[in-house]
C-alpha cells in the first residue's frame, strides 16, 4: 500500500493545534472555575467586547489592499490581567471560532487559530506569574490599589510575549505554505502587525484599570472605538481610489506597478515572471458607435472575465482606457505564452451588450523578468512593444523580442549612427541577378541595401530601415542608394553590360514631391538612360494609398522608369487599384514559390497569378527560386523571368560585375525547347562559386 506524504504545512499545523488546545483545556480545567467566582459585571462585558471586536475587526489601508486589525486583542489583555487566563482564553476562542464560522474557513484553519491564541494566552500567563505572581488572580479592587512598577513590568512583558507568540505562529505557518524563508515573512509582516497590536496591547492595562473602578468607565472606550472604526473605513475608501480604478474595481495603473516592484524585490533570485499588457481592438468603434455607457460596460465585463477567468496566480489591474496589465510568477517562457493564450480564450467568449451577443478580440504582449528586463518600467514598455507587434501581426499573442523591437537602445543607437553612414559611405549594395526564364539571359539585377557597420558588421536592412522610415533619414538614404546603383550601372555601361538595375523604394519616399526630380537629376548627373533604373514597391506600400501611388508612379513613368509592385500576393490588392496601376510588372513574393513542388496550394496561387498578370499586360518575376524542379514549373506556368539562390546570391559589386562577365548577358538558350537544366547550364563552374559563396 502507497503511503500518502504528508506535507511540512499539514504537520506544523497540527502539531500547534493540538499543544494549543491541550495547553488551553489544562488551563480551563484547573482555573474557570475560581475565576468565574471572582468574576465582576465588568468582566463579563470585558468579554463580551472580546467577541464583538473580533467579528467586527476594524479595516487599516494598506498601499496595495486592507489589512484587518481586531480590538479584541486589547479586551482579551485587559480580562487576562483582571480575571486570570481562563476567561481570558475561553472569551478569545469563543471569538476566533464565531468569526472563522462567520468566514468560512476551513475547519483546521478555525483549529489552528484557537490553538496559537490558547499558546500565546498561556505564555503571557506564565511570564505574569514569573514576573509578578501576586498579579494573577487580583479582584478588581484590589488591582487597582496594588498596581507598582514591578507591576508594570510584568505587565509588559505579557504584552510582549502575547504579541510575539500570537505573530511568530501565523508568520511560520504563511512561510511553510508559501515555501519561503521565514525570516524574509517576518521582515515583511511584522513591521505592520508590531505597530498595530502593541498599541492595542497597550490599552489592555488601562482598560483594565477603568473596568476595575466600574463597568460604567469600560463602556466609555467604546465611543472611541467607534470613531476609529468610522475613521478606518473612510481611510480605506479614500486609499481604495487612490489605488484602484472606480469603474471595474480593479488595481490601477499604480498598484499594478507596486505590486510588480515588491515581486520582483522579494522574489528569489531564480523567479521569472511576466508581466502582460492587454489592449482590446476596436474598442474605439465601440464607443463611437453604441456610446460611452456601453463601452464602459464592455470594460467591466473584460474586468471581471480576468480576474476570475484566470488561474489564481495572475494579478489583473487596468492601467486606462481599454487597456489591462496581468502579471504572474511563471517557471519559464512557455507558461507564459499559455497564460497568453489563456487571456485571448477567456475574451473569446461574446459579451452581452444591449442584451445582444457582442464579440471582441484582444493582443497581448508579454515581457519576462529577468530575461527582458530587470525593472518596472522597462518591462512595461516591452510588453507594449510586444502587445503592439501582436496588434500589426494580428496573431493575439507576442512575447517581446528584441529583433523586433525599434525602440530598443541597440536599435535607438543604430539610428543616431545611419546619418553618419550615410554621410561616410558605409551604406554598400549587393546585386542579386534576375534572369528571363526561356533564355537564360540576365539583363536586371536587384540592388539589395546593407550596413558596414564598423562594430557590428554587415547589417541586413531589417535593421536600419524600419528605423529610418518613420524619421526624416528616408530621403537621403533613398537618395543614397539610388546614386550608388545609378553610378553601378554607369559602372557596367562602361564595361559593355547592359544591366537594369531595380531598387526598393520605401512608402515614406511615396510622400517626397521631390522623388522624380531627385532621380532625374541622378541620371543626368552618371549619364545613364532612365531604361538601366526601375523601382519596386511592395503591395502592402501601395494599398495603403493607391491614389498617391499612383500619381507618383505615373510620374517616373514619364521619365521613361518602368515600376514594379514587389511581395505581391502577401497584401490585400483590389483588383479594381491594379488594373489602374502604372505598373509593368509583378514579382509573386518567395513564400509562395518555394514550397511549390510540395504544396498545391502554394501552385495554384502561382499559376493564378502568373494568368491574372498577362491578363492585364504585366510580366511577372518568381522570388526565391532555390531549385530546378520548382524552376521547370514556373517555366510550364508561363512566368517571364526568376530570380532566387538558384542563380545566386546576393554578391558585392565586384563579385556581380565577375559573375556577368563570366556568364554573359547574351547567351541563349539554342535548344529547341527550354528546360531549367539547360538554363542552369550556361552557368560556368567559377560563376556558380561565386553564386554558392556570396554573402
Amino acid at each position: 500500500m502507497r503511503i500518502r506524504r504528508v506535507e511540512p504545512i499539514t504537520r506544523y499545523v497540527a502539531t500547534v493545534s493540538v499543544a494549543g488546545i491541550t495547553a488551553g483545556a489544562w488551563i480551563v480545567a484547573h482555573d474557570a472555575r475560581a475565576e468565574m467566582s471572582a468574576a465582576t459585571p465588568a468582566v463579563a462585558v470585558l468579554m463580551l467586547l472580546v467577541i464583538v471586536g473580533e467579528l467586527y475587526p476594524i479595516r487599516v489601508p494598506l498601499r496595495d489592499d486592507a489589512e484587518d486589525v481586531t480590538t479584541s486583542t486589547a479586551f482579551m489583555f485587559a480580562t487576562l490581567l483582571l480575571a486570570g487566563p481562563a476567561l481570558a482564553l475561553i472569551a478569545q476562542c469563543t471569538a476566533s471560532v464565531l468569526s472563522d464560522i462567520r468566514g468560512r474557513k476551513q475547519w483546521w484553519k478555525a483549529t489552528f487559530n484557537v490553538g496559537q491564541y490558547a499558546l500565546s494566552i498561556a505564555g503571557a500567563w506564565i511570564a505574569i506569574v514569573a514576573i509578578a505572581p501576586d498579579l494573577r488572580f487580583g479582584n478588581a479592587a484590589g488591582f487597582a490599589d496594588r498596581f507598582s512598577t514591578h507591576d508594570f513590568v510584568a505587565t509588559l512583558a505579557a504584552g510582549v510575549v502575547s504579541f510575539l507568540l500570537n505573530n511568530f505562529f501565523v508568520i511560520v505557518a504563511l512561510a511553510i505554505a508559501q515555501r519561503v524563508p521565514v525570516i524574509r515573512e517576518i521582515r515583511n509582516n511584522l513591521g505592520f502587525h508590531t505597530a498595530t497590536t502593541m498599541v492595542l496591547i497597550a490599552q489592555g492595562p488601562l482598560i483594565a484599570l477603568a473596568a476595575s473602578r466600574s463597568m460604567i468607565w469600560v463602556l466609555l472606550f467604546v465611543p472611541g472605538i467607534y470613531a476609529v472604526y468610522r475613521t478606518a473605513k473612510i481611510s480605506v475608501a479614500k486609499e481604495q481610489l487612490a489605488t484602484h480604478d472606480s469603474l471595474t474595481g480593479l488595481p490601477n495603473r499604480l498598484l499594478f506597478q507596486d505590486r510588480l516592484e515588491r515581486m520582483i524585490s522579494e522574489g528569489d533570485d531564480d523567479a521569472m515572471l511576466v508581466v502582460m499588457l492587454v489592449d482590446l481592438d476596436g474598442f474605439k468603434e465601440v464607443n463611437d458607435t453604441l456610446g460611452h455607457h456601453i463601452g464602459d460596460s464592455l470594460l467591466c465585463q473584460v474586468g471581471q472575465r480576468l480576474s476570475e477567468g484566470l488561474r489564481e496566480e495572475v494579478s489583473v489591474a487596468r492601467l486606462g482606457g481599454d487597456e489591462f496589465g496581468l502579471v504572474a510568477t511563471v517557471t519559464d517562457r512557455c507558461q507564459a505564452a499559455e497564460i497568453g493564450q489563456e487571456v485571448l480564450a477567456v475574451l473569446q467568449q461574446p459579451f452581452a451588450l444591449q442584451d445582444l451577443p457582442f464579440h471582441i478580440e484582444a493582443s497581448v504582449g508579454g515581457a519576462l523578468y529577468p530575461e527582458h528586463a530587470a525593472d518596472v518600467d522597462l518591462l512595461l514598455q516591452r510588453a507594449d512593444v510586444a502587445m503592439y507587434l501582436a496588434k500589426e501581426r494580428g496573431t493575439g499573442y507576442e512575447t517581446y523580442n528584441a529583433s523586433t523591437d525599434r525602440y530598443s537602445p541597440r536599435r535607438l543607437a543604430l539610428l543616431g549612427e545611419l546619418r553618419r553612414a550615410i554621410e561616410q559611405g558605409e551604406l554598400v549594395l549587393q546585386y542579386q541577378p534576375i534572369a528571363e526564364m526561356k533564355t537564360g539571359i540576365v539583363r536586371k539585377v536587384e540592388a539589395l541595401v546593407r550596413w558596414d557597420h564598423p562594430e557590428h558588421g554587415m547589417l541586413p536592412p531589417s535593421e536600419f530601415i524600419p528605423l529610418a522610415e518613420p524619421t526624416g533619414l528616408m530621403g537621403p538614404l533613398t537618395s543614397h542608394v539610388l546614386d550608388l546603383a545609378i553610378e553601378q550601372a554607369r559602372v557596367w555601361r562602361d564595361r559593355e553590360l547592359d544591366i537594369t538595375i531595380a531598387v526598393n523604394i520605401s512608402a515614406r519616399n511615396l510622400h517626397y514631391p521631390v522623388l522624380r526630380d531627385d532621380v532625374a537629376a541622378l541620371l543626368e548627373k552618371w549619364s545613364v538612360p532612365a531604361s538601366s533604373l526601375e523601382l519596386e514597391l511592395t503591395e502592402s506600400m501601395v494599398m495603403a494609398d493607391p491614389r498617391r501611388a499612383t500619381e507618383v508612379l505615373q510620374s517616373l513613368n514619364a521619365l521613361g522608369i518602368e515600376t514594379i509592385l514587389d511581395d505581391f500576393g502577401t497584401g490585400y490588392s483590389s483588383l479594381a487599384y491594379l488594373k489602374r496601376l502604372p505598373v509593368s510588372q509583378l514579382k509573386i513574393d518567395g513564400s509562395f514559390v518555394a514550397n511549390m513542388a510540395t504544396d498545391e496550394e502554394d501552385a495554384a496561387i502561382v499559376s493564378s497569378t502568373i494568368d491574372l498578370a498577362r491578363s492585364l499586360g504585366l510580366t511577372v518575376v518568381a522570388e526565391g527560386v532555390e531549385s530546378e524542379t520548382v524552376w521547370q514549373q514556373l517555366l510550364d506556368f508561363g512566368c517571364d523571368y526568376v530570380q532566387g539562390y538558384i542563380l545566386s546570391r546576393p554578391l558585392s559589386a565586384e563579385n556581380m560585375t565577375r559573375w556577368l562577365e563570366q556568364r554573359g548577358t547574351d547567351r541563349e538558350i539554342e535548344d529547341d525547347g527550354p528546360t531549367a537544366a539547360a538554363v542552369l547550364s550556361l552557368t560556368s563552374p567559377h560563376a556558380q562559386l561565386l553564386g554558392s559563396t556570396g554573402s
